[in-house]
């Protein structure tokens, strides 16, 4: 086989490898922020695919669940446009990061502090 470099031979179909390597840093970018996405969907998705047994969890009623919902909703959607704005000021990869931050450590604090009950 012939494998000098940047050329192929005939018409041979480059290796996953090559392909991989051919691709160049803005696929590898989209890739990073694929996975990103997928996990941002993960912690939006977690809180619904469970509301059958968070009540008696957490001890709350399903208004409360869905108070917290709605309030999620309304305050993601007031954030879209200042992050966006975020990302073209600081970079992508930061806000990214710091935002999966943010995301991972409300989920850690939802583990630390299993009730809403504010009272003794």
């Amino acid at each position: 086989m012939c494998r000098s470099a940047g050329s192929r031979c005939g018409n041979l179909p480059p290796s996953d490898e090559e392909s991989f390597i051919a691709m160049g840093p803005q696929t590898r970018l989209l890739a990073q922020i694929s996975v990103a996405h997928l996990i941002s969907h993960f912690h939006f998705m977690t809180v619904p695919a469970l509301l059958p047994v968070l009540p008696n969890a957490m001890k709350v009623s399903f208004v409360d669940l869905g108070i917290a919902l709605g309030v999620f909703n309304v305050v993601s959607a007031l954030c879209q446009a200042p992050l966006g704005f975020a990302v073209d000021r600081f970079g992508a990869r930061r806000v990214l990061m710091f935002g999966l931050a943010l995301g991972s450590s409300g989920f850690a604090l939802v583990a630390a502090i299993p009730t809403l009950e504010c009272g003794p």
